[in-house]
């Protein structure tokens, strides 16, 4: 491969960051779609930064020739990405780690970077991850069945699930610690509690683990912002200071908020099983055979997608510039 003296290419599965079967809503610009990223996309716009990144390592960039720039065009770019999509297309529109969908993605990578044997060698390596399935999820606020998501990483319910009084929790910086649910009557019931930043915990176990430990039995997280509510992780396991936990929609939480303000008597009823597994899934790692081994330059991209989607945007798009070219 002409383009860089020596590159590693790593493309991850979902265990290389737990987080990533979780999807967390975009904020601000009009979200990257499929028809914006084929309008956008140059091969210009892809070789133009690899002189910088090769000028920053102090490495040569005289070899970035029109062969380079050949092997980057929108066309191929946009080839790559339609085909993860039809392999989401074909396993439930997804490619998850642990699901059939991720599988077929390292079958079909495997197969690109293996045409470039004349330049680069690649290897699959196999490692242990955490694997999470939502296989039963229900809310209940006053009988009407809510939208829930169940927070990957939450402990399951009962398989018939739990009937409890809802109260609301505190807010802002005061829902970060156990401190704060001072003179909060939570033992044994469900919480309410606004999404939001802490300083530990990130902006959902953050909210989770105080409640728990103020002695609530199960928590629901209402979103901050208005983006319908399709992913959400407490980071890891913990099944000591973890109670069971969902994540609703704003438009949902705010109205029971002002329920229960006014001082309305709420119930829900909530159920979740959820199983968390060791599995084993697949780095792809790829070596140019050429450059300098003692200075090299690495390019890393997830592979998979989250369950509730195929991971075109996020992250198939990542993967295109690190899959070896001629």
């Amino acid at each position: 491969m002409k383009l860089l003296n020596s590159l590693l290419v790593s493309l991850l599965g979902a265990g290389a960051c737990v987080n990533a079967s979780s999807i967390q809503e975009r904020t601000g610009p009009k979200p990257v779609t499929s028809k914006l990223l084929q309008n956008a996309i140059t091969e210009k716009a892809y070789v133009q930064s690899f002189p910088s990144l090769l000028g920053q390592r102090g490495l040569d960039t005289t070899s970035i020739t029109a062969d380079s720039e050949a092997s980057l065009t929108q066309h191929s770019l946009m080839k790559n990405l339609m085909n993860l999509q039809k392999i989401a297309s074909r396993n439930n529109n997804n490619r998850a780690f642990g699901y059939p969908g991720y599988a077929e993605s390292v079958e079909f990578i495997t197969k690109q970077v293996a045409k470039q044997s004349k330049t680069s060698s690649f290897y699959i390596q196999d490692f242990p991850a955490l694997w999470t399935n939502v296989t039963s999820i229900s809310l209940s606020i006053d009988g009407v069945d809510t939208f829930v998501f169940g927070l990957q990483y939450s402990p399951s319910t009962s398989p018939e699930g739990v009937t409890l009084p809802l109260v609301l929790g505190p807010t802002g910086a005061a829902g970060c610690s156990v401190d704060g649910y001072a003179g909060y009557d939570v033992v044994g019931k469900a919480v309410l509690v606004e999404r939001g930043t802490c300083p530990t915990g990130g902006t959902l176990a953050g909210r989770l683990r105080p409640a728990a430990a103020a002695g609530a039995s199960v928590v629901i997280i209402y979103n901050n912002v208005n983006a319908h509510v399709t992913g959400g992780t407490l980071s890891a396991p913990d099944p000591e200071r973890f109670v069971p936990g969902g994540f609703i929609d704003r438009v949902d939480g705010l109205p029971v908020v002002e329920r229960l303000q006014a001082g309305e008597s709420v119930e829900i009823t909530f159920q979740q099983t959820q199983l968390i597994e060791t599995k084993i899934t697949q780095n792809i790692i790829a070596e140019t055979k050429g450059g300098d081994p003692n200075n090299v330059v690495m390019l890393g991209a997830h592979l998979d997608s989250v369950v509730a989607g195929p991971g075109i945007n996020d992250d198939g798009e990542s993967r295109l510039p690190t899959t070896p070219r001629t």
